[in-house]
């Protein structure tokens, strides 16, 4: 990961540094998308930070293994 700051599992965070983090990764040229759907740093910590969220984020590798997307989708928890 390119942030050693950034989300670490079992650790809860406040949606701010999660946005915060969505920002500088969008700004590097990440792109955010949730359901498929390309939203704002601040759309896409909504759906990161929900209280036991049925959301996931994948991270997709680009050229030279730089995160090139963050995709949050809905897990169908059946």
């Amino acid at each position: 990961m390119e942030d050693r700051e950034a989300v670490t599992p079992g650790k809860k965070f406040p949606r701010r540094k999660v946005e915060k983090y969505f920002r500088k990764l969008q700004k590097n040229g990440t792109e955010l998308y949730v359901d498929g759907e390309k939203v704002s740093p601040s759309q896409a910590a909504a759906y990161a930070v929900r209280e036991e969220s049925p959301y996931m984020a994948d991270y997709i590798l680009g050229e030279q293994g730089k995160i090139s997307q963050v995709r949050l989708d809905k897990v169908d928890l059946r």
